[in-house]
């Protein structure tokens, strides 16, 4: 029988990434643990003793959890699924899934999110299903059937392709998404995918001090096209996104059309937003390890964009 002796490190290790399932798989495997002593690459010898392989533990019980905005700006909520409350006979909720920095379609039901309006008064869910009973002006081209599947797709082969990755991968995806959607930034450079559907400033006209709160902030100001945006550029320089999927949502998109028409090649279209030495050496932190991920349209696209500086 195998023993293991039971220091801080498995007793976080246990408590926080496995907990008790582990403790029992242990058991069946025949490790005793030991509390006492602290044993260096604890991680590795328990995945050894239960013949796990050390990606996919790492990546199913240490996955990082999508990040959500801050409350004063979640802003953004699903009509469907207030009336669906209110039938049932419950008074209307906000859900999580609507406020995560990148939620651009009810996992529910699978339509487009609804932004808020209205500044909140008693209750921000009463306030969402009024303004959903009124008539809207809808984007025929963006609420196009096809189109809108087309979107759910996109979004569920990523969040799909996240749950596989490490989270150092997720890490890199997470912030090429962000500095995408750039806020406006004292020198007034903004995220990319803030001009790629013809939006030229954020919902919320907010310019950053400074490079760092630019990309903190961005994408909770951002609206769903341009985070839709930010999804597919993050997914293409990641290996994710095809230049076929660029070519169909060109297609059903005529403010998409004209960014192609003026950026035919997306890597050399690609920009960080960054105005001076400081936003340099920014960049190169968010986005340390580019070239150990491997994907060469990543490691293009950034050495091209660092060239000049």
């Amino acid at each position: 029988m195998s023993e293991i002796r039971e220091g801080p490190l498995l007793a976080v290790y246990l408590d926080v990434g496995l907990g008790g399932r582990a403790c029992a798989a242990l058991h069946r495997a025949g490790v005793v643990l030991r509390r006492r002593e602290k044993l260096d690459g604890l991680s590795e010898t328990v995945f050894k003793e239960l013949s796990i392989n050390p990606d996919h533990a790492n990546t199913v019980f240490f996955k990082k959890k999508e990040k959500v905005v801050g409350w004063n700006r979640r802003w953004w909520f699903c009509g469907l699924c207030l009336r669906a409350d209110i039938t049932n006979g419950h008074a209307p909720g906000w859900r999580k899934n609507w406020c995560y920095r990148n939620s651009t379609i009810c996992t529910i039901h699978g339509v487009d999110l609804q932004r808020l309006l209205v500044t909140p008064q008693l209750c921000r869910a009463w306030d969402a299903f009024l303004q959903g009973l009124k008539s809207r002006r809808l984007d025929e081209n963006w609420t196009c059937e096809h189109y809108l599947r087309f979107r759910i797709s996109i979004v569920s082969r990523l969040t799909n392709w996240k749950r596989k990755q490490s989270v150092v991968v997720i890490d890199l995806f997470d912030s090429l998404y962000n500095i995408f959607l750039l806020a406006p930034v004292y020198n007034g450079n903004q995220g990319m995918a803030l001009d790629m559907f013809g939006k030229t400033k954020p919902f919320v006209r907010n310019t950053m001090s400074n490079y760092h709160d630019g990309i903190m902030y961005g994408a909770e100001l951002a609206g769903c096209k341009a985070r839709f945006a930010s999804l597919l550029l993050a997914g293409y320089l990641m290996g994710v996104i095809g230049e076929q999927d660029f070519e169909f949502a060109e297609n059903k998109s005529a403010e998409l059309k004209i960014w192609r028409s003026y950026n035919p090649e997306i890597i050399r279209s690609i920009k960080f937003g960054c105005a001076s030495a400081a936003d340099y050496r920014s960049l190169e932190s968010y986005l340390a390890g580019y070239r150990d991920i491997g994907c060469m349209r990543l490691i293009r696209a950034v050495d091209d964009y660092l060239t000049g500086y």
